[in-house]
């Protein structure tokens, strides 16, 4: 999925609307925010560690290195936010990995209607064909009881790599004698990194306490001869002071947040009410308008007041473009998502 960043499309979203209002004064000031990303599907709250156990088969293909392949396993089967011990855990990581298994390569010829001149002809390019599979079981116990298994990536189903294109049957040959070891050892490399990579991806997903960063930015309008913002520029400095408050917690930006946060919200709200919405020559007209409700969206998120942040959204709708909506609507929705699943999972 492609990555947002939630404060970014906020900004994106006020200088996409309002470059006609504020021209060259606008001014943004950046806060850096670190945080904790909830899990999907959080453990129980009195599990603070796990253990894992890596098997390798007891005889590797050629070229291949034990050591090298137990780093790329362990590397990704990981779970953050947790201690790893080597025993005695209530979380069981096992995973195993078996031999790369490859069948004979298959030749092929591909036919292709190309353009030459200004006629249409029928082309054959050659190939070859090749099926494999690099099997990596894993399975997850909470309290001795498995909650998941099975092979990442259908990885003991044969997967199908196609060799270049050639355009006759000799020169496929050729790159047959001269690359046949390292096509496949390619392929060994690559298989590896993306099932271990696809399972390190399904623990933090699910499990992980992840701690991230992000840039949020604070805009500013700055004071011409005919139009004062200082009142508006006051808020946003307070709002620059309430952001960098916010500290890495488990399900909250931490109470010297939500108290700053509050204040400031407020004095966003009563800015609102001086909104003009329907005259464009107001020093406040609808696209400030829109700007102020964004603040009060960004805000809002912070605090998981998401129902306000989703009431300030609809303002902002109304002057803003229909897709940032949307994009900005399905990180509300994953983020109340995970804290009302990470709350089920407190302990009484």
């Amino acid at each position: 999925m492609k990555k947002l960043i939630l404060t970014s499309l906020i900004l994106s979203f006020c200088i996409m609307n309002g470059t006609s209002l504020f021209a060259q004064n606008l001014k943004k000031e950046s806060v850096k925010v670190n945080y904790i990303q909830l899990p999907g599907n959080p453990l129980p709250s009195d599990i603070t560690t796990y253990s894992r156990n890596i098997k390798l088969p007891s005889s590797l293909n050629a070229g291949e290195s034990r050591s090298a392949i137990s780093s790329t396993l362990e590397k990704n089967a990981r779970i953050a936010g947790y201690k790893l011990v080597e025993e005695g855990a209530p979380v069981e990581l096992f995973v195993e990995i078996q031999n790369f298994y490859n069948r004979s390569f298959e030749s092929r010829t591909i036919e292709k209607e190309e353009k030459r001149g200004e006629e249409k002809v029928k082309v054959n390019y050659y190939v070859y064909d090749l099926q494999y599979k690099y099997p990596l079981y894993f399975s997850l116990k909470v309290n001795g009881e498995k909650i998941q298994d099975g092979y990442i990536n259908n990885s003991n189903d044969y997967k199908l790599a196609t060799s270049p294109e050639f355009k006759n049957s000799n020169d496929r040959y050729e790159w047959y004698k001269k690359n046949k070891t390292s096509f496949i050892s390619s392929l060994r490399s690559s298989a590896l990194n993306t099932n271990s990579g696809a399972y390190g991806k399904s623990l933090t997903d699910n499990y992980a306490f992840q701690s991230k960063s992000k840039l949020v930015s604070v805009l500013n309008i700055k004071t011409t001869k005919k139009k004062n913002y200082d009142d508006v520029n006051a808020i946003g400095l307070e709002m620059q002071t309430a952001l960098e408050s916010i500290l890495p917690k488990k399900g909250s930006a931490g109470a010297d947040f939500n108290e700053k946060s509050g204040p400031v919200i407020e004095k966003y709200i009563a800015l609102l009410e001086q909104v003009d919405w329907k005259n464009k020559k107001a020093r406040l007209n609808k696209k400030a308008g829109a700007y102020l409700a964004g603040n009060i969206a960004i805000l809002s998120f912070w605090a998981n007041d998401f129902d306000k942040c989703r009431e300030y959204l609809r303002l902002a709708d109304k002057y803003s473009n229909k897709s940032f909506i949307s994009e900005y609507k399905s990180l509300i929705n994953a983020r109340e998502g995970r804290l009302a699943k990470y709350k089920a999972s407190i302990s009484n």
